[in-house]
């Protein structure tokens, strides 16, 4: 459930320096290991406790993995108090989700903080993540279909996993179809959206797509949070939020369960989930087409360090934003 602003794809350790310069945090600097750019309540609710406990277990024998292990069992533990549809058990599972976020964002400062980060930890946190995900859905759906007797919460929940599931296949889509530029942007966990390499890029980006789809294009870029040049943070954290990422998505299911209202949590997740995801994919589509367009094919030389974008702008790559960074910002 590890949460930034375009991707959930697991990144090396290091973080930006002022110039975008990448800089190895120290290994005491437990601030440095936080994500630069997440979701709204993985700012400033999970991420935080999450240092605060990564603090107390750094020096310990705790690993990264077990820490997604932790993660993953509090998850089937909520599931299995949705099921009961109970109410005391209802804010058990509300309780259980949190921390289970929580531990998803600990797993990943832990690797950073040791410098442990490897791609079987970032499959093993991939794959527990999605597993919660099934497993949650259906101890919502099963209490929520005890509770009416009706097959609809089954219903709703296979199209919550599909607004859900939609959302993370296109994030690893588009890193495909979009090539390394469009990677480049995302791959840093700890490079922050005011990076100045990553403003030059994402500025050049969206004036290379300005115009192309008109007034579609315009209130897409109107609506989104734009991370590098938004003129209010209070505004940017807003639309940071509607865009109902995992921390989110999580939040609202363990409100709704502590309400004893869990059956409104699938329709909320489908009707919201499926407008707003698809509208992020075209946005970025539209914002970052344009570097497939004009990157050089596979096996082709790269244009020397001089030569500019069609849109006059400096390409990721002469930019020295490498395909092993992530972050958003867009």
């Amino acid at each position: 459930m590890t949460t930034t602003a375009e991707s959930s794809t697991p990144s090396p350790t290091g973080r930006a320096g002022a110039a975008g310069e990448r800089v190895a945090p120290a290994s005491d600097s437990f601030a440095a290991v936080v994500k630069a750019d997440d979701g709204f309540v993985a700012t400033f609710v999970s991420a935080p406790i999450a240092n605060w406990m990564l603090r107390r277990i750094a020096h310990t024998g705790i690993t990264p993995n077990a820490v997604t292990a932790a993660s993953a069992v509090c998850a089937v533990l909520a599931a299995l108090s949705f099921a009961t549809a109970g109410r005391p058990a209802l804010c058990l599972g509300a309780l259980l989700l949190q921390l289970a976020f929580v531990l998803d964002c600990l797993d990943g400062q832990l690797a950073r903080h040791r410098r442990q980060t490897s791609p079987l930890g970032a499959w093993f946190d991939l794959i527990t993540d999605r597993l919660a995900d099934l497993l949650i859905f259906a101890g919502i759906a099963f209490g929520c279909a005890r509770g009416t007797g009706s097959i609809a919460p089954f219903v709703w929940s296979y199209a919550a996993l599909g607004v859900v599931f939609y959302r993370h296949f296109d994030s690893m889509l588009l890193e495909r179809l979009l090539g390394d530029d469009y990677r480049s942007l995302l791959r840093d966990p700890l490079q922050s959206r005011t990076d100045a390499a990553k403003v030059r890029v994402i500025a050049g980006a969206r004036a290379d797509s300005e115009g192309r789809w008109g007034a579609f294009g315009r209130l897409l870029e109107r609506l989104a949070p734009k991370g590098t040049h938004e003129p209010s943070r209070g505004v940017f954290w807003v639309k940071r939020a509607m865009r109902f990422d995992g921390g989110e998505r999580y939040l609202l299911i363990s409100l709704l369960a502590a309400a004893d209202r869990l059956e409104w949590a699938f329709p909320v997740i489908v009707v919201w989930g499926g407008i707003v995801h698809p509208l992020t994919t075209l946005r970025r589509w539209m914002l970052f087409g344009t570097l497939t367009r004009e990157s050089p094919s596979p096996g082709a030389c790269a244009p020397p360090p001089s030569q500019k974008s069609s849109g006059g702008q400096d390409t990721p790559r002469q930019l020295g934003v490498t395909g092993s960074q992530k972050s958003s910002g867009a």
